[in-house]
């Protein structure tokens, strides 16, 4: 005895499900004249269509795969009822043994059982004799004792008289789905619902590419070529899923019908990828996106080789990773285009939830967790025909897209274009009506333009200036420094910022002008310089008015060193009197008012003399006019060297002849007091000069000078207001001519200072 088979049922059909096939085979009994025995036995009339054999059918599993068939037929104990049309094992490596009886009762006609075509099926015809023959069918090769058409299997009852069991063994290494019809020869071969629905799915197929492929020759647009490929590997791959590829290739050729599938789903994918970044506008929605998807329809591409060297599952392996991440970046990119209100998207999503409600309605009527009804059955063909419509209608309606976004486009076109007309038209008459000439050149110093301006400067026409180079236009001497300026320092050096210089050209006319450049670079939308931009400025007036003007300048300098000069002799002269008139009179009294006068004059000569020497004969500098100044008092002075010192403290400022007069004045005043008043003649006299400015005195632009002896100081009843001494006095007169005052004090020495501003430029 065979002991219960170990397998059990996938699935358990709730009670609404077997009502409703209940009421199904119901229909099917009474549209087809089914008659069955109390035992099942299947009786074929001439009235009888088509009989699904698989509802009288039983099975049971043989685990191990070794049962022969004796055992098997003496196992009636074993077997079970299928209790529905199909039996689903799903993914199932067991031998699956079925069996039913039935009865010919017709009149001389030919009755065929349909099943389907697996990896290894084996069936057990009953002979007259009562015996059984047996017929070896497989999937990949022919039978003469079977048609083998679209999968299935088509194997011929005999006649006999009675009723009589049927045996069948299936054995495959996928999904194990089993069918089993009976039809009369014409009914079968022509009228089976799979024939139909195959039929309906390759002509939408059929009529999708087509349509596809027509859009796009008259739009090229690449993504309807993309999809028609899609539509087309995914047409074929149902060959060859549904076993049809058997039919077409040949036993033992080049290629297997697995390595077609692989090389089906890798263009699949590729196409698909290649159509998804058309449709979706992934280089406008996200580039980064874009990129993946394009090294994913290269790894498409890369796995169609594979075939020759990598093992099936491998390649299956491969291949379900590369459609998994498309998928993640196929759900991103969605995201992203609902975002961006990208409408197309819509058909998109419809036709993605279509084939996967298919595949997933096909994958659980595989692993039993659907009932048979034709969703599942033909889900893969179901889902795929509604997406290829879904996302041709999407593509037909990405084409109004297209069109609106095109006119919108050529609206803002004409309305830009416009708009650049008038600001071409606004630059071109800028550009023609400029005071300055310009020029547009190459990098090589060709002409490109030239305006009104800029011909008329050199008395050409434009025409005769276009395409020639500008050295043309450069004075013969000036022509090879011209070349090698242009080249060394605007082609081959920096090309930042404007260049500016100035170069002696000529005219058609051979008439010298002098011209100023301002040069600058031209540069293409990627940033690279692709001509130079010249303004061009005729400053031959201006050039000889500034010569004209510094030769005036260097003759009134001349002039005015030359009154200096004449000034300072007049006063040397009024000094030499002064010393001839000296020797008449022999009063010491009038020699000393002589002499003190004779120093303030010689004062005054040497600030003349220091404007006759200096460049500037506007001013002097007091870090050399002052010491100067303090050398020319002590030069009158008796006093014998090492009996004097004198330091100086002087901050640089320039003087104009305005304060320089009186300020050499007041310094040899103060010089001579100090030495006068200050010298014992018995210990050195030190004096100190001290000129600064007032600036950190919060008293911008003023000036101090401060001479301090280092003799007995002032006496305590000196009067501090009026001045009995004519030379304070005139201290005091030459400080309020400057606009200052001048302070006495004594620290403990005698200190006078005398401070003005606002005349003088320091430095």
């Amino acid at each position: 005895m065979i002991p219960f088979p170990k397998f059990k049922s996938l699935m358990t059909i709730p009670g609404s499900l077997r009502a409703g096939g209940a009421a199904l085979l119901l229909s099917l009994l009474l549209l087809g004249g089914i008659r069955a025995d109390a035992e099942e036995i299947i009786t074929l009339h001439d009235n009888t269509g088509t009989v699904l054999a698989g509802l009288y059918s039983q099975y049971f599993i043989d685990d191990y795969k070794t049962m022969p068939f004796a055992e098997a037929a003496s196992a009636a104990g074993g077997f079970r009822s299928w209790g529905k049309t199909v039996l689903n094992l799903g993914y199932s490596s067991v031998a699956v043994w079925s069996r039913f009886s039935f009865r010919d009762a017709s009149d001389n006609r030919t009755w065929f059982l349909k099943t389907d075509a697996f990896d290894d099926v084996r069936v057990y015809l009953p002979r007259a004799d009562g015996g059984y023959r047996e017929l070896k069918l497989s999937r990949d090769r022919e039978s003469p004792d079977a048609i083998r058409r679209a999968g299935a299997f088509f194997i011929k009852l005999p006649r006999l008289d009675g009723s009589h069991y049927v045996y069948l063994r299936y054995v495959h290494g996928d999904t194990m789905v089993i069918h089993l019809s009976i039809a009369e020869a014409k009914t079968l071969l022509t009228a089976d619902t799979e024939t139909i629905v195959s039929g309906i799915f390759f002509g939408i197929m059929g009529a999708m590419i087509l349509y596809n492929l027509l859009l796009f020759f008259l739009l090229r647009d690449a993504s309807y070529l993309y999809y028609s490929c899609y539509i087309l590997c995914m047409a074929l791959l149902r060959v060859v899923l549904s076993g049809i590829i058997y039919d077409i290739l040949p036993a033992g050729g080049f290629l297997t019908p697995d390595m077609v599938e692989t090389i089906l789903t890798a263009l699949a994918l590729t196409s698909y990828n290649q159509f998804l970044r058309k449709y979706l506008i992934a280089a406008r929605i996200n580039v980064t996106l874009d990129r993946l998807l394009g090294l994913l329809s290269l790894a498409g591409l890369i796995m169609v080789p594979t075939v020759f060297f990598m093992p099936y599952l491998a390649r299956l392996l491969v291949l379900a990773i590369t459609y998994l991440a498309t998928f993640i970046l196929t759900g991103i990119l969605v995201v992203r285009c609902l975002r961006r209100r990208y409408t197309p998207v819509l058909f998109y999503i419809a036709a993605w939830a279509a084939i996967i409600l298919g595949v997933t309605a096909f994958l659980l009527r595989n692993i039993g967790l659907l009932p048979e009804i034709f969703f599942a059955e033909y889900g893969l063909q179901v889902g795929s025909a509604v997406e290829a419509v879904l996302l041709s209608f999407g593509l037909a309606y990405r084409i109004n897209v297209l069109q609106k976004e095109k006119a919108n486009a050529e609206e803002w076109g004409r309305t830009n274009l416009e708009k650049a007309e008038r600001m071409e038209s606004d630059y071109r008459m800028l550009f023609e009506t400029a005071p300055l000439g310009i020029a547009l050149f190459t990098l090589d110093g060709k002409y490109l333009a030239v305006n009104r301006s800029y011909c008329r400067m050199y008395e050409r026409e434009s025409e005769e200036l276009l395409g020639k180079y500008f050295f043309t236009l450069v004075y013969p001497e000036s022509r090879h420094n011209a070349e090698r300026m242009y080249w060394d320092t605007l082609v081959a050096g920096p090309r930042a910022g404007i260049a500016t210089f100035e170069r002696t050209n000529v005219t058609r006319t051979g008439r010298r002008i002098t011209v100023r450049y301002f040069l600058n670079f031209t540069a293409t939308p990627a940033g690279e310089p692709e001509g130079v931009l010249c303004c061009v400025e005729d400053i031959s007036d201006l050039r000889a008015a500034l010569n004209g003007l510094r030769t005036s300048v260097r003759e009134k300098e001349l002039l005015l060193k030359e009154v200096h000069h004449r000034v300072k002799n007049n006063l040397q002269i009024i000094i030499s009197l002064f010393r001839l008139k000296s020797r008449e009179i022999d009063d010491p009294r009038f020699h000393e008012v002589l002499d003190a006068t004779a120093g303030r004059i010689r004062a005054i000569a040497n600030v003349h003399n220091r404007m006759y020497l200096s460049k500037d004969v506007s001013q002097v500098d007091s870090e050399t006019f002052i010491p100067a100044s303090v050398k020319q008092a002590l030069s009158v002075s008796r006093l014998k060297e090492g009996h004097i010192s004198i330091a100086y403290y002087i901050d640089q400022a320039k003087l104009s002849v305005d304060i320089a007069l009186p300020l050499s004045l007041i310094i040899n005043e103060l010089i001579t007091n100090s030495i006068i008043h200050g010298y014992d003649g018995r210990e050195p006299l030190t004096i100190e000069v001290r000129f600064r400015s007032l600036a950190d005195r919060g008293e911008p632009g003023g000036l101090l000078l401060e001479i301090e002896d280092s003799g007995k100081g002032f006496p305590e009843d000196f009067p501090r207001e009026q001045f009995e001494s004519f030379g304070l006095n005139l201290v005091e007169t030459l400080a309020s001519q400057l606009g200052g005052t001048m302070t006495l004090s004594n620290r403990p020495h005698a200190c006078v200072a005398v401070s003005f501003g606002g005349r003088e430029q320091p430095a």
